[in-house]
């Protein structure tokens, strides 16, 4: 089969690999999409945590499964399964690692209820939660962006939304603009979308931002109508150590800066000699979001029409695209970037 490989540090190639292995408790599936977002673009040039090189790239694949091992109970043939993968962390496949391993045509996901039930002292691998079933109807080339949106409905109940919150929302990827939608429909107000691109600034205008303004956050001798001069809440989704460094200053008294993004330079300096310009009383949040306990709730935004993938999923390419996807990916060309795999 073929596979999505990241051969060293930024060098991507589709090459041969072998199938993967299915066991007694493991479905086989065919990937129908994977979603590319911006922890790949860190995976790829050896930022994140996993640096093995030759791997399978892909976190956000969508497969149908085609086949089940003899003690699966959870998953039937023709089952639409999210985060499938060719090769687990900690496994090779054919000498690949993985890198999360979702970028092949072929892919397995666990029964972890069956195992579970049968083997009660086996390990659990945290990653099969997340391998959960879709409705027939399902776009299959949407899988990224519900993956998304699972991510932050987790993210931000663990980080306290609430209505009546000053938000600002820094960088309007497809994370950035899920969260002002979903901050909107939690009762925030006012909700700032923060970006560079033109285009992604407008949307978030379309989805709901009370003000949005393109590069950085006025300050509080700037602030005009619909921009606080301080905020309560400042989300970061752009990972820009620098502009990082910045936000404290427009937090308010007991503001809460919360980063989701995974910078290219995992630290951060506090600098406290902007005098008046920082509150005395401010504090950063980080939280993993456990997106397996919010699949129910996403797909019910999706069929409340609370949430809408369509003005998202702006570019779609062939597997053997790869490096003109990744362009596209590098450049902010587009919103969401997604590889369809398989029919």
């Amino acid at each position: 089969m073929k596979a999505v490989v990241v051969e060293a540090a930024g060098v991507l190639s589709v090459r041969d690999v072998p199938e993967p292995n299915c066991g007694p408790y493991q479905a086989l599936t065919k990937t129908l999409s994977c979603g590319l977002c911006g922890t790949d673009k860190r995976i790829v040039k050896g930022q994140f945590y996993r640096r093995s090189f030759p791997g399978i790239l892909g976190h956000e694949a969508l497969g149908r499964v085609i086949a089940c091992g003899d003690r699966v109970r959870s998953f039937s043939v023709g089952d639409l399964v999210l985060r499938t993968t060719a090769v687990y962390t900690n496994e090779q496949l054919g000498g690949m690692s993985s890198l999360l391993g979702g970028m092949a045509e072929l892919g397995t996901v666990t029964d972890w209820e069956a195992l579970q039930h049968d083997q009660p002292s086996q390990a659990i691998l945290p990653w099969w939660f997340s391998q959960q079933k879709l409705p027939a109807d399902f776009d299959p080339l949407a899988g990224g962006m519900l993956i998304t949106l699972k991510e932050i409905l987790s993210w931000i109940e663990q980080v306290g939304v609430t209505a009546g919150q000053s938000i600002a929302v820094v960088g309007l990827g497809p994370v950035g603009l899920l969260l002002v939608r979903v901050c909107k429909l939690l009762g925030a107000s006012p909700v700032v979308g923060v970006g560079r691109k033109p285009a992604r600034v407008n949307l978030a205008r379309e989805l709901g931002a009370d003000a949005v303004v393109q590069g950085t956050l006025p300050g509080s001798a700037e602030a005009a109508e619909g921009f606080p001069a301080r905020y309560d809440l400042i989300l970061d989704t752009a990972g820009d150590r620098e502009l990082l460094e910045t936000l404290p200053r427009y937090l308010a008294e007991g503001g809460r800066l919360a980063i989701y993004s995974v910078p290219e330079e995992q630290r951060m300096a506090l600098d406290w000699t902007w005098g008046g310009d920082v509150p005395r009383s401010w504090s950063v949040i980080f939280r993993t979001p456990r997106e397996s306990e919010q699949h129910q709730r996403a797909l019910d935004c999706l069929k409340l029409g609370f949430v809408d993938f369509a003005p998202f999923l702006t570019h779609t390419f062939k597997m053997d695209e790869i490096n003109s996807a990744w362009e596209t990916l590098e450049s902010g060309a587009g919103v969401k970037v997604t590889i369809e795999v398989g029919e």
